[in-house]
């Protein structure tokens, strides 16, 4: 039968040991601090090439967005051809590529 009123709640099951359920991260700062190390120790081995694969800067599509810049998926074919690089050794060398992009704009070939 539920409570009814502002009475006592019969049977309340408030006296678990809720200690032994949880799990503190007291490491979490620490294992923060290492991996930002790690990061930086990367950087730095690697030192002149980027971290991650090179990306071209696109504008969106829609006319809301196209204003703002943003890292696209990658280059186009057509792009690559201009620079006079393939596209095996363009995945090689770390530049991405996407075949599904159209170069639209004459400005993005300078």
């Amino acid at each position: 039968m539920p409570a009814s009123g502002n009475g006592q709640i019969p049977n309340a099951h408030g006296r678990k040991h809720w200690q032994l359920r949880i799990k503190v991260l007291y490491n979490q700062p620490a294992r923060a601090q290492r991996r930002h190390n790690n990061r930086v120790s990367k950087a730095r081995s690697i030192a002149p090439r980027p971290l991650g694969l090179l990306r071209p800067i696109v504008r969106s599509a829609c006319i809301k967005h196209n204003n703002k810049v943003r890292i696209g998926r990658g280059f186009t074919i057509h792009e690559l051809r201009v620079a006079k690089i393939s596209k095996k050794e363009a995945l090689k060398i770390g530049i991405c590529v996407d075949r599904r992009r159209r170069s639209n704009s004459f400005e993005a070939m300078q």
